[in-house]
């Protein structure tokens, strides 16, 4: 209950920052203890390497270059490269050991060890290929080290004051500044310092803490660089300077600070297609503090972030793009530089710092080409087409309105003749060959003769009312007249409601012609033409302000040139090119490349924000005035590193108490920064219209993860026709399953991971058939949730570049024409270990969206039937192979079921349709997966129709109408028909707004003619 006062009191005043970053500081600490403070005993030649002979020449400054030990793990042999990671070496001396506290005395005490003084270190090999490690930088503090041996604030203190004092090549001084260091933090020297003769002696039997005269080489591993000295050195540096926090990013994060965003946005510049959802996301970028974005697979997250970077940047505005998975920034450097080479920088790691040096001596050594027109004109043309582009939106948006109203004004017909028991074509009839001023006149007459008393010869007004009401029917109408037309006398209530049945009949025929009058595919061809207009202007804006920024900032260039291949004046010579190349990318583990100041940039973006700590991002958004975090809670997250066990201490240690972490969503071990930053910022935008995957693969993940809000517009016309391995099914199914009915699961080698050897050789029978049957350059992947799995399979397509296999981890951000997915788990599976599998809803997210064209499942289809969940749901829309026993599916995608409203609207226009002597016709038609309400064959041609029944009460009009086109537009050329209609391509597609089935034959006609 205390702990929950607390927590309320927080959410009021705000969580104590200083004990939070404390707190993550701990928790990267308990993470990266077992790599950058290894085990002395069991890690040395693996995570350490202890250097005691020769002198110490790399941090005295008396050497350039070591020779590498030859057991030195590098990035092949760990596999980093599959992950896009980059091994790293950290040198340092003096070594300290480091016994673990709370020994029992009856068993040798565990004894860590680490450098005092820590650099970075590039392996590269020499002039005679012999693998050579190479400082990269200064000595610094190991910050592991500090936070063991002081207190926080001592620490803290420490960590921000330090810098190395000595002169190069200076030894004495060095080993008196490191005897002042261990004077201070009170750890005893063990055994003398003597930089010229280095000294194993005594390190490998000391039990206790102290200094002793050798160096360290450390070799961390993947997930132990997660918790980098760098990013532990700022936070506790930021744990000093909490007041400057105020204002910035973080400051938004950590309490919805700042102001909200209402001024007016600068204009979107999209290069690419950019539809209303990214555009909502970009202008909130640009304007608001934090912006939360969700982009769920194929939603074209990687456009919104490069359309950001160009937006920033045209409005004079610095950017950096940040995230933990190297990939995702790769990818947005990549669509930048095909934009503009100058409009983004990619720096962090060693091999990012060299590329960016590669790419800086290209740039400085071609000329730079001048734009055929400067910046400013560029702009004003720019801001001129959204205008226009406004305009456009603001027709349909009209368009859309109307035919809303006209609408509601027939159903209100409708209701009120039901009511008055006349028939609508009476009342359509009524004045028909006159203007509505008849109308008008008459509604106006009824009312007075309705209020008008005895005295004024009420009854009889009402009377000649009522007749001519009659009469201006014409002679012999279609329908008979209610028994009230010639009863007597007439009731006021009665010609009341006739006059209110006449003002929307009056209204009706009013808007009908203006509907009728507008052009609806002159709308689709001016929008169609703006939207191409604004995405060239926008890449023509951002390569000529790439070609100015390159003029301008060309001495800059080179001084960054010249301290990339120095390594040292990283920071400076960074910020000070940010003043002309305002776009940057890094990694968030390569926090130290950048200057610690507040707002050092307008705008930071946090991509894959799902898989990126908390902690990873905090400096980042320390470095930014506003933020753009933008991930997706469906995918693959955060994996924290750390035991409930280990959060708990450091938390403690910290000060805070599981519910203030919990009520803020900033506990280390459950969220991710997405979920911090949508618990204080603004409600998410969600990118909803997606592009990747056939719509039947769309269709599951839409339903189960995102409660059906995906547009799915993807055009399957791109996209590899889907293959049955077994030659068997024509059309082949889109999704399809390989029936492994007698696989057995075991475990993998060293009792890890889990494995299915009859499931792995009927993925291997599947593939190949793929090979054999698939276009030359279509691709392949193999994903599996185990990785025994995944080892035993990536072995037969190691040489084959077509076919990728990796567990779903190694495929997130990635896709394929076709992917095989191999679930593992069958009948002998340990009931636990199914439901692990058949309840991580993120990872069979990921699996199913990876496939661009065709999904198909390797295993035991009845097994996986009795589960729940997604795989359950995949198992029930598959179609089994080979036996030819089918699920319940189309083989091209499942009809949605329509709403009672818009199937009345088929029904009739069915009917309309068969009056035109129309009889091959389909209902709820399938085409390329996308559901069409009718399909039907005229002169040897397939027509499919969308009937429109207007858009949702929260739904922008104009958006709604394109949306509607785009659906059109997918369908024509693909295959059709076949189940009532003719076998043959679509040729045609018509958008049959509700109001026009409703009003009839005459205003339905000019569709169809």
């Amino acid at each position: 209950m205390k702990a929950r006062q607390l927590a309320g009191l927080d959410a009021h005043d705000g969580i104590d920052r200083q004990k939070l970053l404390r707190y993550y500081v701990h928790c990267l600490g308990a993470q990266a203890a077992s790599g950058m403070l290894p085990d002395r005993d069991s890690g040395r030649g693996s995570a350490y390497f202890l250097l005691g002979q020769g002198s110490e020449t790399i941090q005295s400054g008396l050497g350039s270059a070591l020779p590498a030990p030859s057991q030195l793990p590098t990035p092949k042999s760990r596999g980093a490269q599959a992950d896009g990671a980059v091994q790293e070496y950290w040198y340092g001396y003096p070594a300290i050991t480091l016994p673990e506290r709370g020994g029992d005395g009856r068993r040798r005490t565990a004894v860590r060890i680490a450098p005092l003084l820590i650099q970075s270190m590039e392996l590269a090999p020499d002039e005679d290929g012999r693998d050579k490690l190479r400082p990269n930088g200064v000595p610094s503090l190991h910050t592991g080290l500090i936070t063991e041996l002081l207190d926080d604030d001592a620490a803290s203190d420490l960590l921000a004051r330090w810098q190395p004092t000595w002169q190069e090549g200076n030894g004495t001084q060095m080993v008196r500044a490191v005897r002042e260091l261990l004077t201070e933090l009170g750890v005893p020297e063990l055994e003398p310092l003597d930089l010229s003769a280095l000294s194993e002696r005594s390190v490998m039997d000391s039990l206790r803490p102290g200094a002793h005269n050798a160096a360290v080489l450390l070799a961390p591993s993947g997930v132990e660089r997660v918790a980098s000295q760098a990013l532990v050195d700022n936070l506790l540096q930021m744990s000093t300077r909490t007041g400057q926090i105020p204002g910035t990013a973080l400051d938004a994060l950590l309490a919805g600070g700042g102001d909200d965003g209402s001024g007016d946005a600068p204009f979107v510049v999209a290069p690419g297609p950019c539809n209303e959802s990214q555009e909502l996301v970009i202008s909130s970028a640009m304007t608001r503090p934090l912006t939360v974005a969700t982009g769920p697979p194929g939603t074209g997250k990687s456009e919104v972030v490069t359309a950001v970077v160009t937006t920033a940047v045209a409005a004079g505005q610095t950017v950096l793009v940040a995230s933990t998975n190297n990939e995702a920034v790769n990818v947005v450097a990549e669509r930048c530089d095909a934009i503009a080479p100058g409009l983004l920088m990619r720096t962090g790691n060693s091999e990012a710092l060299h590329r960016e040096a590669a790419k800086l001596e290209r740039l400085l050594t071609q000329p730079v080409e001048a734009p055929g027109r400067g910046s400013a004109t560029v702009a004003a043309e720019l801001r001129n087409r959204h205008a226009r582009s406004t305009a456009h939106r603001a027709e349909a948006a009209r368009l859309v309105d109307e035919e809303t109203r006209v609408l509601e004004l027939l159903q209100q017909r409708a209701q009120q003749a039901d009511e008055l028991g006349l028939p609508v074509d009476l009342l359509e009839g009524a004045w028909s060959g006159r203007e509505t001023a008849a109308l008008s006149r008459w509604e106006e007459r009824a009312r007075k003769a309705a209020a008008a008393g005895w005295f004024f010869l009420g009854r009889w007004r009402r009377g000649r009312a009522l007749s001519a009401f009659v009469a201006a029917s014409g002679p012999g109408p279609s329908a008979p007249w209610p028994s009230w037309s010639s009863e007597r006398p007439t009731p006021a209530a009665l010609l009341l409601a006739l006059a209110e049945a006449v003002a929307v009949e009056r209204a009706v025929r009013e808007l009908v012609p203006q509907l009728l009058a507008r052009d609806e595919d002159g709308l689709k061809r001016v929008r169609l033409e703006s939207a191409a207009g604004l995405s060239a202007a926008s890449g023509e804006l951002a390569r000529a302000l790439s070609s100015e920024a390159m003029v301008r900032g060309r001495s800059l260039m080179g001084q960054r040139l010249q301290a990339l291949r120095r390594r040292s004046g990283f920071q400076k010579s960074q910020r000070n090119l940010m003043a002309h190349l305002k776009g940057w990318a890094i990694s968030t583990h390569s926090v130290r490349q950048l200057e610690l100041v507040p707002k050092l940039f307008d705008l930071v973006v946090i991509d894959e924000a799902s898989q990126c700590s908390i902690p990873s991002v905090l400096p980042l958004l320390f470095r930014a005035e506003r933020a753009l975090i933008i991930g997706d809670p469906m995918q693959l997250g955060h994996i924290p590193g750390i035991t409930a066990q280990q959060e708990r201490q450091a938390r403690i240690r910290a000060g805070l108490s599981a519910a203030q972490l919990e009520d803020h969503r900033l506990a280390y071990h459950v969220y991710a920064s997405y979920h911090a930053a949508a618990q204080h910022g603004e409600a998410a935008l969600l990118l909803d219209e997606h592009y990747r995957c056939h719509p039947a693969i769309a269709d599951i993940v839409n339903g189960y993860c995102y409660a059906g809000q995906l547009q799915v517009l993807t055009d399957v016309r791109r996209q590899v026709p889907a293959s049955d391995p077994f030659g068997k099914a024509d059309p082949a199914p889109v999704l399809g399953w390989v029936d492994v009915p007698h696989g057995e699961s075991a475990r993998g080698s060293g009792d890890q991971s889990w494995r299915n050897a009859a499931e792995a050789q009927r993925v291997r029978e599947t593939v190949d058939e793929l090979l054999l049957r698939l276009p030359e350059d279509a691709t392949v992947g193999v994903v599996t949730p185990f990785k025994a799995q995944k080892e035993a399979l990536a072995r037969v397509w190691a040489g084959d570049e077509r076919v990728r296999v990796g567990t779903v981890h190694a495929f997130q951000g990635g896709q394929r024409d076709v992917m095989v997915l191999s679930p593992v788990a069958t009948g002998n599976t340990p009931p636990r270990t199914t439901h692990w599998v058949a309840s991580q809803v993120n990872l069979w997210n990921v699996a199913v969206t990876r496939a661009k064209s065709q999904l198909i499942t390797v295993g035991s289809h009845a097994f996986w039937q009795e589960q729940a969940g997604l795989p359950a749901l995949l198992a029930e829309r598959s179609t089994v192979l080979r036996t030819g026993v089918s699920a319940d599916q189309d083989t091209a995608g499942r009809a949605h079921v329509a709403s009672g409203f818009r199937e009345e609207l088929a029904d009739r226009l069915q009917e309309y349709l068969s009056a035109r002597g129309i009889t091959d016709l389909e209902r709820a038609a399938v085409i390329g997966g996308h559901t069409v309400d009718l399909l039907f064959t005229a002169d040897g041609a397939n027509t499919a129709v969308l009937i429109d029944t207007g858009p949702r009460p929260d739904q922008d009009p104009a958006r709604h109408l394109r949306l509607t086109h785009a659906r059109g537009d997918l369908l024509l050329g693909l295959p059709s028909g076949g189940s009532g209609a003719k076998a043959v391509p679509v040729s045609r597609t018509v958008r049959v707004p509700a109001w026009r089935i409703s009003a009839g034959k005459k205003v339905l006609d000019p569709l169809f003619t």
